[in-house]
């Protein structure tokens, strides 16, 4: 079950700038904080929080349909995530992949994502995933592959057909004669079908061959729904007879109802008892339950055998090359996540023996791993994410076996938290032959994209198959009960600070609004649970970026203006700066870009400027090279002391009137541009005439 492949390509594109973090509580609990000696309203009371850094709606490739910016989404990444808080958000749409959780927009992606689950209490086995359970235990019990044994199977049919073709030449003499005898029997002891009905039990095998006899429409409901799957293809067999004018006296009706008996509920192997081995197997497979996060020791201690099997199933299976399934990407997409283990508003009577999180179900032949399923175990079922497995392997189809072995799982986690009880089987796209597998994992339902109601995929399907974005709810007037438009009430946090969105307005208007909107978008997709009880936590590098940005503003200093590139980003900056007077550079309007770390002030900002600029401290393509700059410490090569370099006292002001300063005075002994260096130094008039051509261009591109 090669699930979940889109789950990979969609964190590829996604913006790695941070833009907002959230912290939201379902159940909030008031206590008294140890900090602040306040209520809890402070940033300690987020223990109880999942913490997430929003992203913008974004477009990507689709993976389903190769459409280029066809699939359309909204994401966060989540530095913690409860299992309840990912439970919630689960039953609204949302997957997660690594610690990127995302939902489609489903009305405008190009292939829409239906969260699909299945009900693993009620689960039924159809018959090929019967067969496929047969194949592996053959294969583990017996040590005989699927087409080894129809091999040995015609093998052994050859040999005895040879040895049987003497015997039955010396029959063939005989059966003329009882030929002639049969038939004279046959006439004698005739049955009437009809007579010999009415004298049975009321059966539902008997019922059904009476209405066959004395109708010609079909059973009503009432009996046809007592039918499990395998009787319904007994009835439907029975029907074909009908129709061939076969189901007469010389139908061996006895036997027919003998069968139908064995398929009786009672008699029907479950799950449970199909997946079990013999006692003693040619093979030994066993499977193994590993923590993933945080690692456990047998999950680090089988790390790289685990990737070199997801190495080779991907480059077989999906052609991707040995440089996209390295160790780094193999880590990122399925071992590391958010998925905190523990979770203080679930009781420890609601808590499984193996814990809730994320996991690794690990399958081992003869010692050896040759599959894995990446699991999360959450409060209200299993959720599949991925599955691997060596390819060598594929005769067995791992993938139908490990579903049905997650089924298992869930169910028998079931028996311990009874709330345990669906099966989450990822996103069923129907745009998407090969995903419609999914729907054969029966019952199964699918979520309704504006009402988050499940419903029956045989209810489904027909609505898909017309349009391929469907409102599966009935009901016209039924809406989402639980949508959240009004975010403008909400809880602000600030550092350790809780204000109100007026007061966080004042940090910065325009970049307020963006992040407004951006809550907006996650309270709609979220809920009200959710929404209601989360809390705006900002990061404190762009809080102070904010307002260093406010003070500068408010106190401008000449020949220096700045601003955002963009409202959501306040780690980029905008910055022209005028040519100091009395300076070749007098009258240019150069334009230059600021760009922060998330480590700053810790760390020192880059800057680059934009317009073409001629100077023995600034790189050809437009790099900045001052002391001020540089990281914090001593220079390693001894040209600077550690009191010229960056230190966290500095600010965007400091920064700005340097580079002023080294316009009118550049250090040649430390040069960024070697022929500028060389000019200045050298033919000051064609240095001159150079830094004019530059002048020119900027109040040309004013």
């Amino acid at each position: 079950m090669s699930t979940h492949r889109h789950d990979a390509s969609s964190i590829s594109n996604v913006s790695s700038s941070s833009i907002v973090q959230i912290a939201f509580d379902l159940n909030p609990i008031p206590h008294h904080c140890g900090y602040c000696n306040t209520d809890g309203s402070c940033s300690a009371g987020l223990y109880l929080t999942s913490s997430v850094s929003l992203r913008k709606i974004h477009s990507s490739n689709c993976g389903y349909c190769q459409t280029k910016s066809g699939k359309i989404s909204f994401g966060v990444v989540a530095s913690k995530m409860l299992v309840d808080d990912y439970l919630l958000l689960m039953d609204r749409g949302w997957r997660k992949c690594g610690t990127y959780y995302y939902r489609s927009l489903m009305d405008k992606t190009c292939c829409p994502l239906y969260t699909i689950r299945c009900d693993a209490n009620n689960f039924e086995l159809s018959r090929s995933q019967r067969q496929v359970i047969r194949n592996m235990n053959r294969f583990v019990n017996e040590d005989i592959e699927p087409g080894q044994h129809i091999k040995i199977s015609s093998e052994h049919q050859a040999s005895a057909s040879s040895s049987l073709s003497t015997t039955n030449k010396s029959k063939r003499t005989k059966s003329t004669s009882i030929q002639s005898k049969s038939t004279t029997n046959k006439s004698n002891n005739e049955i009437n079908l009809n007579q010999w009905i009415k004298t049975q039990p009321n059966t539902t095998a008997i019922q059904l061959i009476r209405h066959m006899l004395t109708n010609d429409t079909p059973p009503p409901d009432e009996l046809l729904n007592r039918l499990r799957s395998r009787q319904k293809r007994w009835y439907k067999k029975l029907l074909k007879l009908k129709t061939q004018n076969k189901l007469s006296s010389e139908t061996d009706i006895h036997l027919l109802i003998k069968r139908f008996d064995r398929m009786k509920t009672n008699s029907i192997r479950s799950l449970e008892q199909m997946l079990q081995f013999n006692e003693k197997p040619k093979n030994k497979f066993e499977f193994r339950l590993v923590r993933s996060y945080p690692p456990c020791e047998e999950f680090t201690r089988t790390l790289i055998e685990s990737h070199s099997i997801y190495e080779r199933y991907q480059m077989k299976i999906h052609g991707d090359a040995k440089s996209e399934c390295s160790f780094s990407q193999y880590k990122r997409f399925l071992c590391q996540s958010s998925l905190e283990k523990d979770c203080s508003r679930i009781p420890s009577s609601n808590i499984p023996s193996c814990g809730y999180g994320s996991f690794h179900l690990q399958y081992y032949l003869n010692g050896k791993i040759i599959a894995c399923s990446v699991i999360d175990i959450l409060p209200g079922g299993v959720s599949s994410v991925y599955f691997y497995y060596d390819p060598k392997f594929g005769f067995l189809k791992l993938g139908v076996y490990s579903a049905l072995k997650e089924i298992e799982l869930t169910r028998r986690l079931a028996h311990e938290i009874p709330d345990i009880k669906y099966y989450y089987l990822g996103f069923y796209v129907h745009t998407c032959v090969k995903m419609r597998y999914k729907g054969q994992y029966k019952p199964s339902f699918l979520l309704c994209p504006e009402t988050y109601t499940w419903h029956s995929i045989e209810k489904c399907i027909p609505l898909l198959n017309a349009h391929k974005y469907a409102r599966f709810e009935s009901d016209p007037i039924k809406v989402d009960e639980n949508e959240e438009t009004n975010v403008e009430q909400l809880k602000l946090r600030v550092g350790r600070q809780v204000v109100t969105p007026l007061e966080f307005q004042a940090y910065n208007e325009r970049y307020f609004f963006h992040v407004l909107e951006l809550l907006k978008t996650f309270a709609k997709f979220a809920g009200r649970i959710c929404a209601n009880h989360f809390s705006f936590l900002m990061d404190g590098s762009a809080l102070l970026l904010l307002k260093q940005l406010r003070e500068f503003n408010r106190h401008p200093v000449e020949g220096i203006s700045a601003g955002l590139i963009d409202e959501s980003n306040p780690y980029a900056w905008n910055v022209i700066l005028v040519g100091p007077a009395d300076t070749l550079y007098e009258g240019g309007f150069f334009k230059a870009r600021l760009d922060f770390p998330k480590e700053y002030p810790i760390k020192p900002p880059k800057m680059k400027f934009i317009s073409e600029i001629w100077h023995p401290n600034i790189e050809k393509n437009g790099d900045v090279c001052i002391s001020i700059l540089h990281e914090p410490g001593a220079d390693q090569f001894g040209y600077e002391r550690a009191s010229e370099r960056w230190s966290p006292v500095q600010s965007v002001e400091t920064i700005l009137l340097s580079v002023l300063s080294m316009l009118s005075d550049p250090n040649c002994d430390s040069a960024a541009n070697i022929d500028a260096s060389i000019m200045w130094r050298d033919d000051r008039a064609a240095f001159k005439k150079k830094v004019s051509e530059c002048v020119r261009k900027t109040l040309e591109e004013m």
